[in-house]
């Protein structure tokens, strides 16, 4: 595990337990951007492998033969970026993990969560190290989060505007982020959802890892065909393997059913709770089917920033339960940090090296 990265837990650890002094939250802040906006060209999976396609595009009609698929919307912004700003490729690599971090910060900011706690939930959970490696997905997202005040506001239709032209310039699966519209729609409404549906949700998601793939493929490309093409290869596993491991997936399943029972579906975070558990319902099943199908809840689980930040800082339940939430939550995100980045070096985002850019 290279020690930088342990040096930013600490330093979030710190801030976090002074959630309330601002100046300890910007440290963290400029450390981060720094961390993810000036990496080697190595470190992340996406990084070194969309070179030698931004490389080779110099005009758009060069698109048509590089090694990845990108969208129109894509191309065009590299041939823009070559044209007016730099050919160096590195400079790109952080103009991409800058916009996703401007809607991170930007979905923090119109939440009123604290920093602290944000940028700790987004770093130990996960995706922070994301924005490494599926660099394409996660600018779509950036870009969709930058105006997560429509959703809020109940701007729907303006909303879902921001959402397709985003997706279909950018990242097509991205598109599925039009589900948080209705998430946030009845989350508004007084009735809750019983939670013992919520727990069959989620165990019988788990299960048909074990039992029903088939049924699950044949359930889903019909939509994929029709909504998503490249998803395709997701469901049918030609994209990925399978191979996540049990003990990750369980942990993520069992965590869910432990905020589910101590929740308390508090109305400042109703709609974060319930995108986060379609999240999770969502990675069970692409889990079952292909390692990159699982990108596909990353719009929703990335809401569990907010979910969790608001949680540790709601005094509305008892003392008791607060603690022992807390206390899991903090536990969670470390053992997740730990399996994925330390253990399992996810992404390939070890070893870590800086590598100044040249504009």
């Amino acid at each position: 595990m290279s020690v930088i990265y342990i040096i930013a837990l600490l330093v979030l650890l710190i801030s976090i337990y002074y959630y309330k002094k601002k100046s300890l939250a910007v440290i963290c802040l400029i450390f981060l951007y720094l961390l993810g906006a000036m990496r080697g060209i190595e470190v992340g999976t996406d990084t070194l492998g969309y070179a030698d396609d931004y490389n080779f595009i110099i005009q758009v009609r060069d698109g048509n033969y590089i090694l990845h698929t990108f969208e129109k919307g894509f191309i065009v912004l590299i041939y823009l970026f070559k044209k007016y700003v730099t050919h160096e490729y590195l400079p790109f690599v952080t103009f991409m993990f800058t916009v996703f971090f401007a809607g991170v910060m930007r979905l923090l900011s119109y939440t009123k969560v604290p920093y602290a706690l944000g940028l700790y939930f987004l770093f130990t959970l996960g995706f922070y190290f994301g924005a490494y490696n599926v660099m394409r997905q996660m600018m779509a997202i950036g870009i969709i989060l930058l105006f997560v005040n429509l959703l809020y506001a109940k701007k729907y239709l303006l909303y879902a505007f921001i959402i397709v032209i985003s997706s279909l310039s950018i990242h097509n699966s991205s598109l599925i982020m039009l589900l948080l519209i209705p998430i946030h729609y009845y989350s508004l409404k007084p009735k809750t959802i019983n939670k013992l549906w919520i727990y069959g949700a989620i165990a019988s998601s788990f299960l048909i890892f074990f039992i029903s793939k088939n049924f699950l493929q044949s359930l889903l490309l019909p939509i994929a065909n029709l909504l998503y093409v490249r998803a395709v290869g997701y469901i049918e596993g030609e994209m990925g393997n399978t191979n996540l491991g049990y003990i990750y997936m369980g942990a993520q399943s069992l965590f869910a059913m432990f905020v589910v029972y101590y929740c308390n579906e508090n109305r400042q975070y109703r709609f974060e709770y319930y995108a986060y558990i379609v999240g999770i319902i969502i990675f069970n099943l692409m889990s079952s089917l292909s390692v990159v199908g699982t990108r596909l809840a990353s719009p929703f689980m990335i809401f569990s920033i907010i979910l969790f930040s608001k949680q540790v800082i709601d005094k509305s339940m008892t003392r008791t339960k607060r603690e022992i939430l807390i206390t899991g939550i903090f536990v969670f995100s470390l053992f997740l940090f730990f399996y994925r980045f330390a253990y399992n070096n996810y992404g390939q985002v070890n070893p870590y090296y800086w590598e100044w850019r040249k504009i």
